[in-house]
């Protein structure tokens, strides 16, 4: 984790703050300029003292960026269930992989639907959650291509996050599961439209999380409008369905 933000976080998370400062406004469809990005980015620096947090927090986002809902489950379930975890969070990995599975019995049943939502704590949670909308937006956004994805990011995050490479770690996930190489290049040039859309919506989303639910950390969940910041098993959630 320390090489990815040493590198990432202190480099390309200036360079992409600008890049969204000066472009997230225009028209996705029209062709960036590089040399007006560069001018952007030398005339825009952005202080790394301050948090990715407050940074996002007020950066102004179009609607044209929402990117459609990841839902489990019968969308007229009378329960709802919103988790937001990041892919490079410990314990979302421990819930992904030791209570959600708990939770299938809620959702076979038409009691319970669960929204995931992704959280961007840092450059590694940003680019895999790119990576991930990308990849399942060219397989019509079916849950289980997600499920794959998050199957496969938790169950590596160790070793991806203590990799001497992050990113080429990342990159080779994404290749196991069937993305090809010439998208996932697409998906991490901070310069194109795919990046900027799939990184804008995340934004956004996140922006929902702060505003909205005053979420600031994860893993965080909403049940039927009850906010909760910090891990909570399957056993609390079962409980609280049965209130």
């Amino acid at each position: 984790m320390e090489g990815y933000k040493a590198f990432f976080f202190m480099k390309k998370f200036i360079v992409f703050i600008c890049f969204l400062f000066s472009s997230i406004t225009a028209d996705v469809k029209k062709p960036i300029e590089n040399k007006q990005i560069s001018k952007n980015i030398e005339e825009k620096q952005i202080d790394t003292g301050d948090s990715f947090y407050e940074h996002l927090k007020n950066i102004d986002i179009p609607n044209d960026f929402n990117l459609p809902e990841i839902i489990l489950g019968n969308a007229n379930a009378p329960h709802t269930l919103i988790i937001y975890t990041s892919f490079s969070c410990p314990l979302c990995r421990k819930f992904h992989q030791n209570e959600l599975p708990n939770l299938n019995e809620f959702v076979n049943n038409g009691i319970l639907k669960i929204y995931f939502r992704n959280y961007l704590d840092d450059m590694a949670a940003l680019e895999s959650s790119i990576l991930m909308r990308a990849f399942a937006d060219k397989n019509n956004n079916k849950i289980d291509v997600y499920q794959k994805v998050y199957k496969k990011i938790y169950a590596e995050q160790a070793s991806w996050l203590k990799s001497s490479n992050p990113r080429e770690f990342l990159i080779k996930m994404f290749k196991d599961l069937g993305f090809l190489e010439q998208h996932i290049e697409e998906c991490l040039n901070i310069r194109s439209k795919t990046y900027i859309r799939f990184a804008a919506g995340l934004m956004k989303e996140q922006q929902r999380a702060m505003h909205q639910w005053k979420i600031d950390s994860v893993p965080a969940f909403i049940l039927d409008d009850e906010v909760y910041i910090g891990f909570i098993s399957a056993k609390d959630i079962s409980k609280k369905l049965h209130n």
